[in-house]
């Protein structure tokens, strides 16, 4: 079936989903230089060095990364409501963008940290970081590009069947409503 609106909705897609790709890829670029441009810190003897270091690192991340993000979650939000995305693949990748959120917030304020006087971090850790944002990066692309085609029958019975989640809410709910009621 033809997308609500006709060929008018298909351009606003179209526009939406190159401006989403676009705004990933700023942000997941932005992950990827970012453990690197830390671990450059330890090297660094000179305060002037330290402090450029310290503004590009915030530069990036105030700049690009964190606009990438919010430009990337918003577009995704409205294509959400523009096109089908009822299919478990698509639950995994949105649980992914979110852990990709959680590294983001976590490594941004190691960037507030990190350049304090006399602060360090382990050299291993920041490989860590770098080694984590690169697998969520790639399980995202690599689930945006495989769709596989994940089936739930099975699994969880009927727990993802429409108005399960009211009927497992009321067995539990409904004696304590009627204790308090009563």
């Amino acid at each position: 079936p033809a997308p609500r609106g006709g060929r008018r909705v298909t351009w606003w897609v179209a526009l939406l989903k190159f401006v989403h790709v676009g705004a990933i890829a700023l942000w997941a670029g932005g992950l990827l230089v970012l453990p690197l441009l830390l671990a450059r810190r330890a090297r660094l003897a000179s305060h002037d060095a330290v402090q450029g270091l310290h503004a590009l690192t915030r530069r990036l991340v105030l700049w690009f990364m964190s606009p990438g993000a919010f430009v990337a979650v918003g577009t995704g939000t409205a294509l959400i409501f523009l096109r089908p995305t009822q299919a478990p693949w698509f639950s995994a990748k949105l649980a992914a963008v979110g852990l990709m959120a959680a590294l983001h917030v976590a490594q941004s304020t190691l960037v507030l940290r990190l350049f304090r006087p006399g602060e360090r971090v382990a050299a291993w850790r920041l490989g860590a970081a770098g080694l984590a944002n690169a697998a969520v990066v790639l399980l995202i692309l690599l689930l945006v590009l495989a769709k596989p085609g994940w089936s739930l029958s099975g699994w969880g019975g009927d727990w993802f069947s429409p108005g399960a989640l009211g009927e497992l809410l009321g067995r539990w709910l409904d004696p304590l409503l009627a204790r308090v009621r009563g």
